[in-house]
C-alpha cells in the first residue's frame, strides 16, 4: 500500500552479518586471522558483490578490516558507537565523522557513558553515578 507514513514493525535486532563478523573478530582476537575468520568476513562480502579480503593480513589489520567491515555494514543501524567505544577508539574516530552540518566534533572522555538517569539514582540509592557526569 501506498503511504506517505512509515510503518516499520520489523526492527533488526541482530543480523546474520553481525555474527559472521563477531565471529571473525573474536577469532582474529584469540587465534588471528585464521582460515575460519577469514571465511567468515569473505561470507559477508561476498553477499554485498565485493571481493575477498586480502590474505596474509597481520592480527591487527585484520581486526581493523573487520572493524571497518562493521562500519559499513551497519552504517546508518545505530551501532556504531558501541564498537567506537568497545575498542576505545571513539576519541580519534568521531572527530572525523565531519560534515556541512557538523563541521567539527570534538568528544570527551565523557562521551564513553551516558549518565545514570536521575529517577534511576533516586530509587536505588546505592547507584553512583558515573564520574564524569557528577
Amino acid at each position: 500500500p501506498n503511504s506517505t507514513q512509515g510503518n516499520l514493525p520489523n526492527i533488526p535486532v541482530l543480523r546474520l552479518p553481525d555474527l559472521y563478523l563477531i565471529a571473525a573478530e573474536a577469532e582474529a582476537r584469540q587465534t588471528g586471522p585464521t582460515a575460519t575468520a577469514y571465511g567468515f568476513v569473505n561470507t559477508v562480502r561476498s553477499r554485498a558483490g565485493l571481493p575477498a579480503l586480502t590474505p596474509g593480513l597481520s592480527k591487527e589489520a585484520f581486526i581493523s578490516a573487520v572493524l571497518q567491515e562493521r562500519s559499513w555494514e551497519f552504517f546508518a543501524e545505530g551501532d556504531r558507537w558501541y564498537d567506537l567505544t568497545r575498542t576505545n577508539t571513539f576519541l580519534t574516530a568521531v572527530p572525523k565523522a565531519v560534515n556541512n552540518v557538523y563541521p567539527t566534533r570534538a568528544p570527551t572522555a565523557r562521551n564513553r557513558y551516558f549518565p545514570i538517569p536521575q529517577d534511576e539514582l533516586n530509587a536505588n540509592p546505592k547507584l553512583e553515578q558515573n564520574s564524569d557526569w557528577k
